[in-house]
Parts: structure tokens; sequence; C-alpha cells
């Protein structure tokens, strides 16, 4: 192929282009726009709708039909002539379906709304059609259902119901359903089997739900299938669904182990929980223990959350590593959930440098706070803020509360820090704010003071 014929294309494309650059906009209004619809003998049905130009400029619009059925549909009017920008019209669908039906099964009817190409456009041009879907399903001249299950994750020792919803898409009456539920444990054995109510004399388009009960008493937690299967007159269907069955028990599958050393870190402990329901007030206590003489080094909590059933997630603690040395320590998590608790040990390590970390460095390292942010979590660095924050201004109460005496009558210790030290309390120990406040250079007087108004 020449040049010339490679630029004639190029030209003829892009002139094409140039010409096919006015689309057509249309957009219908409504109610349903997927209209299921079954077949009942000589039904009328009217549905109502409205189209509204959206091209900018005024233009004729026609309402088509495509299916197999389009002689039962009549449109109140076809044709719309000069429609003005933004202008709506109305138009009403009126559906007569005849006395017996035409075919058997699923049919479908598209009724669209067009704009007509102007006559002197030249070029290719390009319309959008809006539709409107109109399913008709014909019952069949036997027997037939259509069904669905519902069968719900659970707890251990619980009563749940499990049920079938059926519909007669036959003409013949059926006589007698029930569903058997097969449970089956992750060795494919069924371990349990539980039956239905029973329906009667299902007339044909009718819908109907029956149940039956689990009881999981006795059952190990984990995944099982609800296997039902459905007995309508001679026939026999079956479907499946899983089933999560819980028990009360958070787990803690991984935490931060490697940490900066002198500098407050961000420390992610991951949980997992396996219980199918949700949990609040979910924490952890995070103890750090020299690995020679196991004296404790570092005791801190993480913030509170929520658990979803099922959930995995992440909570937030933060490990201040001031005064301790680099090298390896060892790490019991303790986490609180609804009354009960687990415990995972591991180890942590402390680095000069750590890579990517979340980390406030402490004064004894750089001489004073300041915040490094994060490469990786941004949501984490605004939470170090705030902690950080809150502690500064603890702190100032306390250092200006420090040189008062003390009065048995009219103690100078503000009721304001009495109240501020009740709060850092519900997030650390005892033996945390006694270090916090000698740390502060307050008296062991003030101390016990302070301990005995905040018991």
């Amino acid at each position: 192929m020449g040049m010339k014929s490679i630029r004639f294309i190029i030209l003829f494309s892009f002139a094409i282009l140039l010409s096919a650059n006015h689309a057509y906009g249309v957009s219908i209004y409504g109610i349903e726009f997927l209209n299921n619809i079954l077949y009942e003998p000589g039904q009328t049905l009217e549905y109502s709708y409205s189209f509204g130009n959206n091209d900018g400029v005024a233009g004729d619009y026609e309402i088509v039909m495509k299916g197999d059925l389009s002689e039962y549909f009549e449109i109140s009017q076809t044709e719309f002539l000069n429609v003005q920008p933004m202008e709506r019209k109305n138009f009403k669908i009126k559906i007569r379906l005849p006395d017996s039906a035409p075919q058997r099964g699923l049919s479908q009817v598209l009724v669209g709304v067009q704009q007509r190409p102007p006559e002197n456009l030249g070029g290719i041009a390009v319309r959008t059609r809006s539709n409107i879907h109109f399913l008709i399903f014909f019952p069949y001249e036997f027997k037939y259902v259509d069904w669905s299950i519902k069968a719900e994750n659970m707890n251990v020792n619980e009563t749940q119901e499990m049920t079938f919803t059926v519909q007669n898409l036959g003409e013949p009456t059926i006589d007698r359903i029930y569903s058997d539920i097969d449970i089956i444990n992750q060795d494919n054995l069924v371990v349990e089997t539980v039956r239905s109510g029973i329906i009667q004399n299902l007339i044909s388009r009718q819908k109907l739900t029956e149940k039956a009960y689990f009881n999981s008493e006795g059952f190990l937690p984990g995944d099982y299938t609800a296997r039902f299967t459905l007995h309508w007159d001679s026939n026999i269907s079956t479907q499946e669904r899983t089933i999560k069955i819980g028990k009360k028990n958070v787990e803690i599958t991984g935490f931060t182990d490697l940490f900066k050393r002198d500098a407050i870190n961000s420390m992610g402990i991951s949980i997992k929980s396996g219980w199918n329901t949700r949990i609040d007030n979910v924490y952890a206590n995070v103890e750090i223990f020299d690995t020679e003489d196991s004296t404790v080094k570092a005791r801190f909590q993480s913030l509170p959350s929520s658990l979803s059933p099922w959930a995995e997630q992440g909570l937030q603690a933060y490990f201040d590593t001031t005064g301790l040395e680099k090298n390896s320590y060892k790490a019991i998590i303790t986490l609180y959930y609804d009354g009960s608790k687990t415990i995972k040990e591991g180890h942590v390590t402390i680095e000069d440098t750590v890579p990517g970390a979340v980390i406030v460095e402490s004064p004894a390292a750089e001489g004073g706070y300041f915040l490094q942010l994060l490469r990786n979590n941004v949501l984490t660095t605004i939470l170090v803020i705030l902690v950080l924050a809150n502690i500064i201004l603890f702190g100032a109460v306390l250092i200006s509360k420090k040189k008062h005496d003390m009065d048995e009558d009219n103690p100078l210790i503000h009721p304001k820090t009495i109240k501020e030290i009740k709060k850092y309390k519900q997030h650390h120990s005892i033996d945390d704010i006694h270090a916090m406040l000698k740390k502060k250079g307050w008296s062991e007087e003030h101390i016990k003071y302070i301990m005995k108004k905040i018991k």
C-alpha cells in the first residue's frame, strides 16, 4: 500500500469523525425499567413513562418495540416532533395478554425511545436509544418449580431457622413439597439432618415459604455445608449453602515485632473473630520482658475497637522504647473481649534504625519531640499526633501543680487534674500512672493522695 493510499484512508477517517460528532441523548423516566410479568390469561397491564430531550437542540423522537410478543403491546403515542431541549413528553404502554398462552417459558420485549437523525445530516449519525425491558413468563404445561434457600451463619449452642421458598411455575398443582436439610462437615460427612414442614396443594403461580430448625449444640466451630433436598411430588432438586458455626474466640494473628530505639513506635496487632456476633470494646494489653531475668521493661495498651462478625482487622498501640537497649525482648499480648481473653507470646526486636517505621522520636534521642511523617500510613500519623497532643496537655496540667503543697482540708491538687488522671487510667495501669507521675517530679505524698482519689 502506497503513501497516497495511507494518506487517503487517514483523511477519510478524520472526515467521518468530523461529520459524526453530533450524538443524540434521551432519558426515560418512570418507576420500573425491568418489569417481570407472570402470565395470567386475559391479563391487562398499563405502565406510564416519560422521556426527556438531553441533546441541547430540538429534535424528533420515536418509540420502537422489539420482541416476539410486540403484537400484545400498545403505545399511546409513537412519534414526537420538534421536542425542545429539556422538554419532557409522556406516553403509556398497555399490555393485553391473550386468553391462552401463545408460548411457554420466558420471553422478552424491549420498548425503546430514540431520536430520529435530521434528514440533512451528512456522515455517520450516532444516536442513543434508552430501553424499557419487559420479561414475561408463561407457565409450563408440566410440573415445574422455581425455588431458593436461606441458611445463615450462627454460633455454637444456637437454634436457627433455615427456609426454602418455592413457586409453582407449571400449570398442574403440586400436591406435596418438603425439604430435607443435611448438615455436612469438612470431611464431607453428614452430621445432622433436619426436615422442614410440608407444603400441600401448591397451585399454579403460587409462592410459599417453609422452614426447618437446626440446633448447633455439640457442634465444633467451623465451616459446614447445608444441603437442601427439595421433594416435590415425584421430583427431587438440591441446592447448597456454606454456613459458619462460630465460637466466642478472637485470635491474635500477628503483630509488629521490629521497633526503633528511643522512640514512640506504632504497633499494629492483627486480630480475627471466630464469632457470629459483633464484639465491642476489644483491646490488648502488651507486656515487654527482658529475656534473661524476665523483668518487665514496658507495659502499654492498644486503642479499643469494635469487631464485626467473622472480621479480620487491626488494633493500634504505641510502644515507647525510650531507655531500652538495642536487643530482643519477650512480648506477651493479652487480648480482652466480652469477658474473655486470648494470650499470645512472641518476641520483639529494638534496633537503632527501622526503615519505614511509624515513629515519634523521644527527647533522649533528639532533644525534643518531632513527628516523622509516615511513608505508608497517613491515618496512623494523625493518631500519633492526637495521642502526643493529649500526653503533652496532660503533662502540662501535672507540671503546673507539682510545686503546690497539699492540705488535707483544702487540697491544692486541682479537681481537673484528678479527672484527667482518671481518664488516663482507662487505658493505663496503676503502675504506669505511678511511674509517669514520679517522672514528672511529683512527691510520693502527692502521688499517694492522687492514687487514693482515682480508685
